[in-house]
């Protein structure tokens, strides 16, 4: 069998993996793999890991980070001869620090040697409950989300089978989270559709046994859960741009804060709730969530809840051709910019007001709004010279 010279320089271009292999050292013993260890031989061996983990450590606080990575090949190199779950649990905590350190490399190298050892294990059987939660932290550690996700699922259907209802919905809210951070919004909202519904059902149970302190107990706890996962679905049907699935489950919400009189947060979800009803063409629903929220926000003094709810309703008048009443929210909106004293915005309002009395004919009302914004932008130092062209523009006309 001949080998070209285009595949040996390819095989000499590819980086060899310090951990592939285990290579030449003095505190491995001859026969290793072939025999166990004795405890005199362990000592040595486990005694130099903790030398190397030392050493590397003070030599990358020094800023020497290859010195200090070609230590801890060696420690993981000699700590795969003690123990696989010692290995997969150093290749972590080492694969942790080279992602931090941005060594992109030497992650791909630890997370290939996880690899290797996840592979060689389960062409024998399946991994162990313990196996499975050491490989998922150290894959977390170097970031191998997929990685990560493939081994919770196992974990969950573990789970699932000795019907632990506490430990599903421990492995769902962390399949939940991995999925988030992977943007997989899909699957996350898939996970939390499930983790509502449990914790629902579960809710229902506790109301029938609500005379049990225990039970009192778990219902507040639910309860809580129910809310912080209704607030994550809600999130997620944003970032989906799913409006109406959005709209069913921030009017959950919206039912909770109202019973619960959690009344600072309600602005922000009606805000919420007419930016949805806005994006389905819904304007009536949308102008009634703003001026609840405005109302909300105003007597709550949330002066930017209170802005946002303005600037955003006026905006829906404009939307929908009704520059009259747009003009009143904008009257409205700038005595809350005023009690915020948010000049920027002041500014930016006072433009609004302009093109909308320009839009009307009303000349002179709109070089009034003109003149105000001038005021303003001078005194800030932005946009003046836009103020300026639209007051000569009206001027001279």
């Amino acid at each position: 069998c001949f080998v070209s010279v285009e595949e040996i320089t390819l095989a000499q271009a590819q980086p060899v993996n310090p951990l592939e292999a285990i290579k030449s050292d003095s505190l491995i013993p001859p026969g290793y793999g072939q025999r166990e260890l004795t405890s005199f031989e362990k000592y040595r061996i486990e005694k130099e890991i903790v030398d190397l983990n030392q050493t590397a450590t003070a030599e990358l606080a020094q800023g020497n980070a290859d010195r200090a990575f070609k230590l801890w090949y060696r420690q993981l190199r000699l700590t795969r001869t003690l123990d696989t779950i010692a290995e997969i649990k150093a290749l972590g905590k080492i694969g942790a620090i080279a992602w931090q350190e941005n060594r992109g490399a030497d992650v791909r190298n630890i997370a290939q040697r996880l690899i290797t050892i996840q592979e060689a294990i389960t062409a024998k059987k399946p991994l162990s409950p313990n196996l499975l939660n050491e490989f998922a932290i150290a894959y977390q550690e170097v970031r191998y989300l997929d990685r990560v996700i493939a081994i919770y699922q196992q974990i969950l259907t573990n789970s699932r089978k000795t019907n632990s209802s506490i430990a599903e919905q421990e492995n769902l809210e962390t399949l939940g989270k991995l999925y988030l951070a992977q943007f997989d919004y899909t699957q996350a909202a898939n996970i939390y559709e499930e983790l509502l519904k449990s914790t629902q059902a579960q809710q229902a149970e506790n109301t029938l046994n609500s005379g049990s302190y225990i039970y009192k107990s778990q219902t507040d706890s639910t309860s809580l859960q129910e809310e912080t996962y209704l607030t994550q679905l809600s999130e997620i049907y944003d970032k989906l741009s799913q409006p109406d699935k959005a709209i069913a489950i921030k009017q959950k919400l919206l039912e909770r804060y109202l019973a619960e009189q959690k009344t600072e947060q309600l602005a922000a979800l009606n805000i919420s709730l007419a930016t949805n009803y806005q994006t389905l063409k819904q304007p009536e629903q949308a102008q009634k969530y703003y001026e609840d929220a405005f109302t909300l926000a105003w007597s709550l003094q949330q002066f930017a809840l209170a802005e946002e709810s303005l600037q955003k309703l006026a905006l829906l008048y404009q939307e929908y051709q009704q520059p009259t009443s747009a003009l009143k929210i904008y009257q409205e909106l700038i005595k809350v910019e005023q009690k915020a004293y948010d000049y920027f915005n002041l500014m930016n309002t006072y433009a609004q007001i302009g093109q909308i009395y320009e839009q009307l004919n009303n000349y002179q009302q709109a070089l009034i709004a003109y003149q105000k914004g001038l005021e303003l932008a001078t005194f800030l130092n932005y946009r003046a010279d836009y103020f300026q062209d639209k007051i000569e523009q009206l001027e001279n006309n």
